[in-house]
């Protein structure tokens, strides 16, 4: 059969090069000729330089067809399916004789050589990868649309294609017809957009504040308190010092009035220790709560959220401080994620 078969094309080469199929330009003639000769003498791996470097310098029917001949001479049916298909292609569009006869040599090519077909897509996704039977096909072999692919041998193959942005897809191909191959893309993932910054003072800015002034007003008036009371101490005191120590007498002696206001004095001493000994705890306790007022505000201002449902972070930690008022617990709660 492979005999026949090399007859059979070396008949359709001798058909093809009778008439002008190569190029008129004279350096791409001149490079044709010799290719041909080396190919008469059966030397085609030294004619495939010479049918390329005609190729490069003028596209010709024969130098396509002569090119893809020798290649499947020397086993390279990918490359010579891409000549043949390549000179084809061209006799179609100059409408030439010899379609005929470059489609005969293709069609034997395939028949004789066992491969698979697939159905590229059209724009082909980018770092495409194929791979028949674990080995990797070659990218120069991918095009768009009907894309042969030569194996080794008939029978059942796993066709395994993955491309970068795409699900991966095997494919079972168990004969010749055209298989469609049609990569899926993988869903893009959503970022979630972040909630818009709320401009200006949230509610929290505005507790904090109010925490602060009612505490510096509570603050203010216990230590007013504790001054009120220590002005007048001293005051009685002085009136008591005062009621009988007549100046310039070493040893006083007191007349009856002048004992009447230092025992007075002594009175109102006493009346505003009593006054301070019970009212101390007051002053005490409404001072330390302001205190504490102040501190809370202070915090509440600067843990307050940045933005809408956007709490500050805190080190890996969202934050933000809540104030808690029930019936029997008032104060500021810390809530977030730790």
């Amino acid at each position: 059969m492979r005999p026949i078969r090399f007859l059979l094309l070396a008949a359709f080469a001798a058909t093809l090069t009778a008439l002008p199929a190569y190029a008129q330009n004279p350096d791409a003639v001149a490079h044709f000729k010799r290719g041909k000769d080396l190919r008469d003498e059966g030397k085609c791996k030294e004619a495939i330089p010479e049918f390329r470097e005609s190729l490069k310098l003028e596209e010709s029917i024969g130098g396509f067809y002569n090119l893809g001949f020798c290649h499947e001479k020397l086993g390279n049916k990918q490359e010579a399916l891409d000549a043949y298909t390549r000179a084809r292609d061209m006799a179609k569009r100059k409408n030439d004789d010899r379609l005929k006869e470059i489609g005969g040599a293709r069609d034997l090519l395939l028949q004789t050589s066992p491969h698979i077909t697939l159905t590229l897509p059209d724009p082909l996704p980018p770092s495409l990868s194929i791979k028949v039977d674990g080995a990797i096909v070659p990218p120069t072999y991918y095009a768009p649309g009907e894309t042969v692919i030569f194996t080794p041998k008939g029978g059942s193959h796993v066709v395994h294609v993955s491309a970068p942005g795409y699900e991966e897809r095997t494919y079972t191909i168990s004969d010749e017809r055209a298989v469609p191959i049609t990569p899926q893309r993988l869903p893009e993932k959503v970022t979630p957009e972040a909630p818009p910054k709320q401009e200006g003072w949230m509610w929290q800015h505005w507790a904090g504040l109010g925490g602060v002034v009612v505490g510096t007003g509570l603050m203010v008036y216990s230590i007013a308190s504790y001054i009120g009371y220590d002005v007048r101490r001293r005051r009685f005191e002085r009136n008591f010092d005062n009621a009988c120590q007549p100046e310039g007498d070493p040893d006083p002696s007191c007349s009856e009035a002048q004992a009447e206001d230092q025992r007075h004095a002594r009175e109102e001493y006493d009346t505003n220790e009593d006054n301070a000994s019970s009212s101390a705890p007051l002053w005490i306790g409404v001072g330390g709560f302001g205190a504490l007022m102040v501190i809370g505000g202070v915090a509440l201002m600067v843990l307050a959220p940045i933005g809408v449902g956007s709490p500050k972070t805190v080190g890996t930690a969202k934050v933000q401080l809540v104030p808690q008022l029930g019936p029997y617990t008032q104060g500021l709660g810390l809530t977030g994620t730790f």
